[in-house]
């Protein structure tokens, strides 16, 4: 009887470990399944944005590899201010970036230094302050590029209203697409976390081979229709990237209000940092086309790598030079009027020179 009793005791302890093994499960699967549908619901919603923001960035010395004597730059920590502003037409494929920067330390304003343009069919790398009077030194204002894949962030933190619109990291972003589907394969529940008292889930990118240590934690608040709140790079030993958002509702949608970005070394050192606020949002604005190219005007110097060419925009009616032919007849320019004024130096000498013995002369 006694055998018997502790039998049926195993038998029960073994049916409750399998049981709460099941609920665990079906728990994990509702949590993911609950996260991707409100995702997809956002999806549905969204089909343009434009955003603005404005913040702060550090980058410390000795942090990023330049063309430099020493290999590494900046020479010093380097504190400056950023204004990012995007504009996402998902229904259409079009899409553009605009950045501005400007050094703290030394007081520069901000300006626009890059603008990248995808009109649905060919990338603009526009950069104004290329612009050089020098034609010795006369830079690329305009590339069209010829690869659809170049990179349209220039951080990590640039991508965080792609999120709020229902694209998680782990999903490949295209210009050629930008409305991706979303692998569910891709995610997989790894538990709860705690974020202002409040219960956060927490979900883990699958790595694409077991070798690769590596996997994306994105912390979703489902109070905040399921915003993401906190994204971080993990590998084997260390945490690459962290980004923190702080939601906010904005014209009925929970959207970022601000974020934080976090590059940090292999001792986990941030060796970059970016802090912006939202100054506004528009969902599902009209965005004109004319937003997305820009119009070539005289004297800018163009790259087109589909054909291989680089070009200085003529003048109305005048025929295109490449940007070799004037920077040759600049230089050709440049030295007729340097021989020419050495020559009317010569004659202004010889005249002062002649003057002069004329009048040392003894007159008769």
């Amino acid at each position: 009887m006694g055998m018997r009793m502790l039998m049926t005791m195993t038998m029960v302890m073994v049916s409750m470990g399998v049981g709460c093994g099941v609920l665990v499960s079906c728990q994990a699967a509702d949590e993911l399944t609950d996260t991707l549908n409100a995702w997809q619901r956002r999806r549905e919603r969204i089909d343009a944005i434009h955003l603005l923001a404005r913040g702060k960035g550090f980058l410390a010395a000795n942090s990023i590899p330049t063309e430099t004597e020493a290999g590494m730059g900046p020479s010093r920590d380097f504190h400056y201010t950023k204004e990012v502003e995007l504009y996402f037409d998902f229904a259409t494929g079009r899409a553009r970036n605009d950045s501005l920067s400007g050094h703290l330390d030394g007081g520069q304003p901000l300006e626009r230094f890059r603008s990248l343009m995808f009109d649905s069919s060919r990338l603009l790398d526009y950069r104004p302050r290329n612009r050089n009077p020098d034609l010795d030194e006369y830079q690329i204002q305009i590339f069209k590029r010829a690869d659809a894949r170049f990179p349209f962030f220039s951080g990590p933190g640039e991508r965080v209203p792609w999120y709020a619109c229902g694209y998680p990291p782990g999903t490949r972003f295209e210009l050629k697409n930008l409305r991706p589907a979303v692998d569910a394969a891709m995610f997989r529940f790894h538990g709860f976390g705690v974020e202002d008292g409040e219960q956060v889930i927490v979900l883990r990118t699958i790595a694409e081979s077991v070798a690769i240590e590596s996997f994306v934690e994105i912390w979703v608040r489902p109070s905040r229709d399921y915003c993401i709140t906190r994204v971080a790079h993990c590998h084997a030993d260390h945490v690459s990237i962290e980004i923190s958002v702080k939601p906010e509702q904005i014209a009925g949608e929970w959207m970022p209000g601000a974020w934080t970005f976090y590059y940090r070394d292999d001792l986990g050192q941030a060796t970059r940092i970016e802090s912006v606020e939202t100054v506004s949002v528009e969902l599902n604005p009209k965005l004109d086309h004319s937003l997305f190219t820009i119009s070539e005007q005289p004297g800018m110097v163009v790259s087109d790598e589909a054909n291989d060419l680089i070009y200085v925009v003529p003048e109305p009616g005048a025929p295109l030079k490449s940007r070799a032919e004037v920077m040759a007849q600049a230089r050709q320019s440049k030295s007729g009027f340097w021989f020419a004024g050495v020559a009317v130096l010569i004659g202004i000498a010889i005249a002062t020179f002649l003057f002069a013995r004329t009048m040392s002369m003894p007159s008769n």
